[in-house]
């Protein structure tokens, strides 16, 4: 009876460590594949869902305004190249990126209509701006983007 319950409790050990074993295998498939796929697949794609319905209005002093050149690129190497306006801020956490209607063909005619040393009142996401002060946005320098802005006051 002893070498029984002996035989019993080797058993039962031996089975607790292998449930021990898958999950430790369970949760480094996680961390390796599931967790990236969430973090840079799903949630940006959430976060501009939400944000593309849930605006912000913020009020900017805005230094200056430049446009500049960005571009993607896909897994296959293929990308494009457009325009952007970036407002740069004094008092919003530095740069606001204008990207909605900005072409290769209006980009100079829409900078040069802005004004700088200006207060304009921006429609930026929700979500973006909530994490544009966060030490992610600042080190991998994001900015958060403008869905709409007017000039607040005309004369300086």
């Amino acid at each position: 009876m002893t070498e029984e319950l002996g035989r019993s409790q080797r058993r039962r050990k031996e089975r607790r460590r292998v449930r021990w074993n898958r999950t430790q295998a369970i949760s480094l498939l996680l961390l390796i594949f599931v967790l990236p796929i969430l973090a840079f697949g799903v949630a940006p794609w959430a976060m501009g869902s939400y944000d593309s319905t849930h605006h912000r209005t913020i009020k900017c002093h805005v230094k200056d305004v430049y446009s500049e050149s960005t571009s993607t690129r896909s897994g296959r190497g293929v990308g494009a190249s457009s325009r952007q306006i970036i407002f740069d801020t004094s008092n919003c956490n530095g740069h606001l990126i204008l990207q909605n209607g900005v072409y290769w063909d209006n980009v100079d005619e829409l900078t040069d209509s802005l004004k700088t040393d200006r207060d304009y009142e921006f429609q930026v996401g929700d979500i973006e701006w909530n994490l544009a002060a966060t030490p992610i946005y600042t080190w991998t320098k994001l900015s958060p983007e403008v869905q709409s802005y007017r000039l607040l006051s005309e004369e300086r």
